[in-house]
């Protein structure tokens, strides 16, 4: 499995090295930012960075899956002396590590989070989204391995449909449900809070079930 990682790694390392580069520099961006007048020179690069990372990194697996050679990587890895096992291992692994890493960089440069207005009144914090859309696409798009994609789940679409289709619905839901349940008593911060704890608690669950689920069908080959 430790060979499998290093490769997917190794397909990522820009990426690593960016995340790393970001976070050495996160003393001066802070020292900057606070204690001159000049902030506003670093702050819009790296806010254009971040921005950047948001997007096309939430779907890190999609990445590393097209640079493995694409739907015809599963065939070729597949035929190799490989456990299932691992492979099924080094998937999950390499999806949590460079999510939490993301999320970290994400989250050091914006302690208020960078957010996205929903409906005038709710939020989704930019770590938090980033966090949901990378977790759940094990389980939507690479439920095995990281050389399996299931067909008909494209990168663009799986951004589009879980960074703006699924928020909007979400947000609706929990509107309509503070109007009618609690006649709009919770505050724009409760409900923010329920919004992304709600998705976050939702995608681990069902990333974690997948996990055993998987492993029992594994075990079973």
């Amino acid at each position: 499995m430790k060979s499998l990682l290093m490769r997917n790694f190794k397909l990522r390392q820009w990426t690593l090295y960016i995340y790393l580069g970001l976070l050495v520099f996160f003393p001066i961006y802070i020292i900057i930012t606070v204690n001159t007048d000049f902030g506003f020179i670093i702050f819009i690069p790296i806010g254009i960075i971040l921005m950047i990372i948001s997007i096309f990194d939430a779907g890190h697996m999609f990445r590393v899956h097209k640079r493995l050679g694409g739907q015809q990587a599963y065939i070729y890895f597949a035929s190799l002396p490989v456990s299932k096992k691992d492979m099924l291992r080094a998937n999950y692994l390499t999806c949590l590590l460079l999510t939490l890493f993301g999320a970290l960089v994400i989250g050091l440069y914006d302690s208020q989070t960078i957010d996205n207005e929903l409906m005038n009144r709710l939020h989704i914090s930019t770590a938090y989204s980033f966090l949901i859309v990378n977790f759940l696409s094990i389980p939507i798009a690479f439920p095995k391995y990281t050389e399996y994609k299931r067909k008909g789940v494209s990168y663009v679409g799986y951004l589009i449909f879980m960074l703006i289709v699924i928020p909007v619905m979400y947000s609706f839901f929990f509107t309509v449900l503070n109007h009618a349940l609690f006649n709009n008593q919770l505050s724009k911060n409760e409900v923010a809070y329920f919004l992304n704890n709600g998705l976050l608690v939702i995608a681990i669950l069902i990333f974690i079930i997948n996990y055993f689920i998987q492993l029992k069908y594994i075990k079973r080959l």
